[in-house]
């Protein structure tokens, strides 16, 4: 039996409306998306966690020029995200205008949220208070 790939394993859970990350036992490095190795001491010692979802804006860019399919969903916002937990993610930025990028600031919290996006679902974030 093949076994199942840590990208397979990870579009699974975000359909599932789960984050799930790993974290190494060996130095406590969080990572999102999961991996084999750990991207801080290279052990492999690693456990599965699930992740709260909640964490904060990094950076943000509104897209106006989209890659052909997602044409017709420019513009849109794609945001890179702190977890709570510590790692970061990229994901799209939901029921925020992005025509008005203004009202987005680096440090807003976000909670995640799975985002049915050409018959897949998707990393997204909502703004939460």
């Amino acid at each position: 039996m093949e076994e199942k790939s840590v990208v397979k394993t990870f579009l699974d859970d975000i359909e599932r409306g789960k984050l799930i990350g790993n974290k190494c036992n060996n130095c406590g490095q969080i990572m999102l998306p999961p991996r084999k190795f750990c991207l801080k001491c290279g052990k492999s010692n690693l456990e599965e966690i699930e992740l709260t979802g909640k964490g904060k804006i990094d950076v943000f860019t509104v897209i106006y020029v989209p890659l052909p399919f997602m044409k017709d969903k420019a513009p849109y916002i794609v945001a890179i995200v702190e977890m709570d937990e510590g790692p970061k993610i990229m994901g799209r930025l939901i029921d925020i205008n992005p025509e008005e990028p203004e009202k987005i600031k680096s440090g807003m919290k976000v909670e995640f949220r799975s985002l049915e996006e050409n018959d897949k679902k998707v990393v997204a974030f909502k703004a939460i208070d």
